[in-house]
């Protein structure tokens, strides 16, 4: 999409990086701002948007506005602290809504709010971290960072909190996956 960041179908992503159709195409999409977007035209079928920064978004109609930002700083994605579990909580019950779909889900660049977000949804969706490492760096940072995604899906594990409820895979891989 001209004029945001790291915009892309992350279906369409990870079906051509894994050679073949297991994903759905145009239900998730993220990107950067979309502070550029002057019209709905631009935003394709999307029902809604999932804004992850604490700007607001311009108001595009008929399309459902949702702001899941972190209450408070993020102190570099510490998986311990209060402010991240609040949030990717918060993430995760806004995602498994099935009455959002399709997507955007986008912060200021599209890659550390959203890199973080889309490789927990992918993760806990039971793709593997080289699909979820290769997925990201397809953004404009993404291959300077793989390193740190890579730390990320390693550490996952170890937190029960990153682990979404059964309920909510459930109901992802239901949205997002071919049957």
């Amino acid at each position: 999409m001209l004029g945001v960041k790291n915009f892309r179908d992350v279906g369409n992503s990870l079906n051509q990086i894994l050679g073949s159709e297991i994903f759905k195409s145009s239900v998730l999409y993220r990107s950067g701002a979309l502070d550029e977007i002057s019209t709905r035209d631009n935003l394709l079928q999307l029902k809604t948007i999932v804004n992850l920064r604490r700007e607001k978004d311009p108001d595009f109609r008929n399309i459902r506005l949702l702001q899941v930002a972190p209450l408070d700083t993020m102190n570099n994605y510490i998986f311990e602290s209060e402010i991240f579990k609040e949030w990717i909580q918060r993430l995760y019950n806004t995602l498994a809504d099935e009455t959002i779909w399709p997507s955007l889900l986008h912060c200021t660049s599209g890659k550390d709010r959203t890199g973080v977000g889309i490789a927990l949804l992918l993760k806990n969706i039971g793709i593997s971290d080289d699909m979820i490492v290769k997925e990201y760096m397809l953004g404009d940072y993404g291959n300077r960072y793989p390193e740190s995604m890579t730390h990320l899906l390693g550490e996952m594990p170890k937190f029960e909190h990153l682990k979404m409820k059964e309920s909510q895979i459930h109901t992802l891989k239901r949205v997002l996956l071919q049957k």
